[in-house]
């Protein structure tokens, strides 16, 4: 019954219907007109090639996308009432609601980055067949293709890694469980684990475990058998990498501390080179007194 009202919901509006490489999709709106509708269309097109050439796997299904122009509209299509900080949501897999820039707040820019990730989300929900992926992995990957990994996010992980509350890899299994004010470094560190997972084993280490996943595979088995690694291993490793990666990102955020540490490390230094020239020049002393004996001897013998 829920999924029929959402149904009844989006084609109750006006829609426009296109193919993609990923299927037929329906697009609509809760207004009378679908503003930006070829920009749309052309990045709906583009975006879902770039997933099939990317992660080269063919999956053909319609999908349905909504754009709400108000909170009511947003929930009424949705069929259930959201946080109003949720841009988009994807439903299963083929059905996405997303926030309209005007009602959002936001460029048209940034609104297409809200569209690339739920399409991510689509596909992605596609091949889990055992919903066994984590949030983690479904986020990161959709803020990578999104390019949504800001410095912003760099410096909320510098900023938990500084005050000792950044989230293990096992709390962003599933996200719903988190509390609001962790929501954010979740997503950040979401992404930053799928960088650090391509950047340990490379882009096709992606492939592999989608492409395991599509044939029926746990998550779990997917991602040992592509990365030759268990998830708590990787998860040690994970952690270490943030604790070392992301130390001084944090003073960008508070530039008044870089001129309070400034002074302070510049008579360190002061400090160290004096004991190091000290200890060179008593070096060069004890060099200077052993070849005065020496010579000393020479003479006398």
């Amino acid at each position: 019954m829920k999924y029929f009202l959402i149904f009844f919901n989006i084609f109750f509006c006006i829609t426009t219907t296109f193919k993609t490489e990923i299927g037929t999709c329906h697009l609509s709106s809760d207004l009378d007109r679908l503003y930006f509708e070829e920009e749309i269309k052309d990045l709906i097109s583009k975006h879902s090639q770039i997933l099939v050439s990317t992660f080269r796997l063919h999956s053909h299904q319609s999908f349905y996308i909504h754009l709400s122009h108000s909170l009511e509209n947003f929930n009424k299509t949705v069929g259930k009432k959201m946080p109003q900080w949720v841009a988009g949501i994807t439903m299963g897999n083929s059905r996405v609601v997303v926030k309209s820039p005007h009602f959002l707040n936001i460029s048209f820019h940034q609104m297409k980055k809200v569209l690339i990730h739920e399409l991510n989300h689509i596909y992605i929900n596609r091949i889990d067949k055992k919903r066994t992926t984590p949030s983690w992995f479904k986020e990161g990957l959709a803020m990578s293709s999104a390019d949504e990994f800001t410095l912003r996010d760099r410096i909320r992980i510098s900023k938990a890694r500084f005050t000792g509350s950044l989230l293990h890899l096992h709390d962003l299994n599933r996200f719903f469980r988190l509390p609001r004010h962790q929501v954010d470094l979740a997503y950040s560190q979401s992404a930053a684990a799928v960088y650090f997972l391509i950047d340990s084993y490379g882009q096709s280490s992606i492939r592999s475990i989608l492409l395991k996943l599509e044939k029926g595979y746990s998550f779990e088995d997917s991602f040992a058998a592509s990365t030759d690694q268990d998830l708590v291993d990787f998860s040690r490793d994970y952690t270490r990498y943030l604790k070392s990666a992301y130390l001084w990102l944090v003073l960008i955020e508070f530039p008044s501390l870089i001129f309070i540490l400034f002074p302070i490390l510049l008579t360190c230094a002061f400090i160290l080179r004096y004991y190091r020239n000290k200890k060179i020049l008593k070096k060069w002393q004890i060099e200077e007194e052993l070849y005065q004996g020496d010579d000393e001897y020479w003479q006398e013998s």
